[in-house]
């Protein structure tokens, strides 16, 4: 049992900035989503077994695991990581055609909208 404080915060943001566009930086998701641990840590939801899913995609992020990776390690500690604090990271198979598509044997592959028969 926890909570997620947002699901999929800056999803898109990455492309966003890359264009010149963005509605926020990358280092300002991952604070919102510090500075809303903070709140979780001070409450009794940890004492009582609840766990946070630090939910993050990697759309968001130019350098996935060179800025969340890093991060993670300073934002919780150890014990925290161990006991409440779960990365919860998001991705979609479905969205990857053509590369990522279901193919577990040359030539298969399913679809979102494929029938079930198929």
């Amino acid at each position: 049992e926890g909570v997620t404080f947002m699901n999929e915060p800056g999803h898109m943001l990455a492309s966003q900035l890359a264009a010149g566009k963005g509605f926020a930086t990358q280092a300002q998701v991952l604070k919102w989503l510090a500075d809303a641990n903070v709140l979780f840590r001070q409450s009794k939801l940890p004492g009582l077994g609840m766990k946070s899913y630090v939910n993050v995609i990697g759309t968001t992020f130019t350098d996935f695991w060179g800025q969340v990776g890093p991060w993670w390690h300073e934002t919780f500690t150890k014990d925290e990581r161990a006991n409440w604090a779960v990365l919860d990271i998001h991705w979609y198979a479905a969205w990857s055609g053509g590369t990522c598509d279901g193919r577990e044997t040359p030539g298969g592959a399913y679809f979102c909208d494929s029938e079930r028969s198929e």
